[in-house]
């Protein structure tokens, strides 16, 4: 899947360190609705997305 805007690096990983600033960085493409305690409503309910495609609202 075709993604353009690269958002930056970010030291956030919900899944490993929820709600805290993680160890490491990610770079993520996706929903815009991501953040250190996203969940899976979170990412649908984005009003827009880094991917080419408009409904893919996944975190990548």
């Amino acid at each position: 899947m075709k993604c353009d805007n690269f958002p930056g690096l970010y030291h956030i990983d919900p899944l490993a360190y929820p709600g805290i600033p993680s160890e490491h960085a990610h770079s993520y493409h996706g929903g815009s609705n991501f953040g250190f305690d996203t969940s899976y409503e979170d990412l649908m309910a984005s009003p827009c997305t880094s991917c080419a495609v408009a409904e893919d609202k996944s975190a990548y």
